[in-house]
């Protein structure tokens, strides 16, 4: 399913905040969202849908800039739409974006559960640098990772 990508703000909040429901509904509320939206080296993209209703968000990117550092925080995609490459042109469009602004690493860190995000992260570049056990309320670990653009 092809879509249109664009930054997002926190006029986007309301049709977010279904999407990250849909996907995580134990977390990420609306003062998280908002302030992923707010914040000073907020990075937030979404996907919309092409066909009508034209202004559906079909998936997210939320990410923190902190000087030539990317923190990739949640990436999430309607569950109807995941499987047409959403995630993968999301995260290509925030690191394309972000490597010509002098990113030098993005990090992020995903459950040893959630197979189909790992194999995206490591097709785009992305290495295991370490793990945290027991990380989530399902008692499953993280596996942080990394890629480096210097």
């Amino acid at each position: 399913m092809e879509g249109r990508i664009r930054r997002a703000g926190i006029d986007d909040l309301e049709r977010l905040r279904t999407v990250a429901r849909a996907c995580f509904p134990d977390s990420w509320g609306e003062s998280a969202l908002s302030g992923a939206l707010l914040d000073r080296g907020a990075r937030a993209w979404i996907a919309l849908r092409d066909e009508a209703p034209a202004s559906a968000v079909i998936g997210f990117i939320l990410a923190r800039r902190i000087l030539d550092l990317l923190e990739i925080d949640l990436v999430g995609v309607d569950p109807e739409c995941r499987r047409d490459g959403v995630a993968a042109r999301l995260l290509a469009q925030l690191l394309d974006v972000e490597r010509g602004e002098g990113l030098a690493e993005a990090r992020l860190e995903l459950s040893t559960t959630n197979s189909p995000a790992a194999g995206l992260y490591t097709s785009q570049g992305f290495v295991v640098v370490g793990r945290r056990p027991r990380y989530y309320p399902d008692g499953s670990d993280a596996l942080l990772l990394s890629r480096s653009f210097a």
